[in-house]
């Protein structure tokens, strides 16, 4: 019997040196693509948390609205009151008029946020759940200012949103 030829070992050896390379360009790529995996998930989450910070200052600014909007909109005869009733309420006051505006305008854009998931639902609901509360509060002023400007779509993303948030735990 006679051994292997050179050639014939050179060659294996080749071989295995092309398949210990190709495991580790495997394996660095896998370890790679983990890392942005890991880097693009702390980035979205950091975006995330800049955004929440961002609504919470904005929300925390429109305290006093909700306060001047409560007082109007919280005792028991508001909601034996007819849509028109509520809004001739609302529009007689000024600081109130401003404020559900203001409220309403910044769940619309709360809404609008978590709509095209740019900011987590979840985070969302749990942080500013109220939003069922205040649309509750506000659709006959919003009924009547879509029903003056012909256009249904006047606060959508709030509507949206108060909807999304009913039944969802806070």
């Amino acid at each position: 019997m006679t051994g292997p030829l050179w050639t014939d070992v050179v060659s294996a050896i080749a071989q295995l040196s092309s398949c210990a390379v190709s495991t580790c360009g495997v394996f660095v790529t896998v370890v790679a693509l983990y890392a942005l995996y890991r880097q693009i998930t702390d980035a979205k989450l950091a975006a995330s948390m800049n955004g929440f910070l961002a609504l919470y200052q904005n929300w925390e600014q429109l305290v006093p609205s909700t306060e001047d909007v409560g007082k109007l909109t919280a005792p028991a005869e508001w909601s034996q009151k007819s849509p028109e009733e509520k809004a001739a309420l609302i529009e007689s006051n000024p600081e109130a008029k401003k404020a559900w505006d203001d409220i309403a305008s910044f769940f619309e854009t709360l809404g609008l946020l978590v709509r095209t998931r740019a900011f987590p639902r979840e985070l969302a609901s749990q942080a500013f759940g109220a939003a069922v509360v205040w649309w509750e509060r506000l659709q006959p002023l919003v009924e009547k200012k879509r029903q003056a400007y012909n256009n249904k779509h006047i606060y959508e993303h709030f509507e949206w949103l108060a909807n999304e948030f009913r039944g969802s735990p806070r």
